[in-house]
């Protein structure tokens, strides 16, 4: 079995800066308990929105995925980061990009791995999809209340469609 976590899953910041404190990198304490969790239950656990040490000064918005024996089988930083000032934010004020996309078996299928934004990039998922094998496409967010009212399952569909994936 799995557990799908959200974006920002364990701590989601009010003012600019905040998640820069609460970052830790992989192998920090905070991501030992979650990967202690999975062994002591026997469940996998999506990790979406984990706040990883960057930089010093940015963080990267990572999505783990952590197998039943606590070991981490797949880290994505997310590529796309969402900057919309009309809205009140602009994560590459706070985060760094990503580069590589991801895509782990577990035992639900293939596993494409994704963050929120990237959802408005459709070529991310065919990529996944048709390049790496993905069955089901992860999409862990914290979407903006307006935007998300207006676009968040539309955006899922489509690329639900593209790909012929879950």
């Amino acid at each position: 079995c799995m557990v799908f976590y959200p974006e920002c899953f364990g701590f989601i910041g009010a003012a600019p800066g905040e998640a820069q404190g609460v970052a830790e990198p992989v192998t920090g304490p905070w991501l030992q308990r979650y990967r202690t969790l999975a062994q002591e239950t026997g469940l996998w656990l999506s990790l979406g929105g984990f706040h990883e040490y960057g930089d010093g000064e940015k963080i990267y918005n990572a999505h783990l995925i952590v197998d039943d024996q606590g070991e981490i089988k797949a880290h994505y930083r997310k590529i796309h980061l969402y900057d919309c000032p009309m809205v009140g934010l602009v994560e590459s004020k706070q985060a760094m990009p990503g580069e590589e996309l991801v895509a782990v078996d577990s035992p639900v299928g293939i596993l494409g791995v994704t963050v929120c934004y990237d959802v408005r990039f459709p070529e991310v998922y065919q990529k996944l999809r048709f390049l790496h094998g993905a069955q089901i496409l992860l999409v862990p967010s914290a979407f903006a209340v307006k935007t998300g009212r207006a676009h968040w399952e539309t955006l899922l569909r489509s690329r639900a469609i593209e790909t012929q994936c879950y």
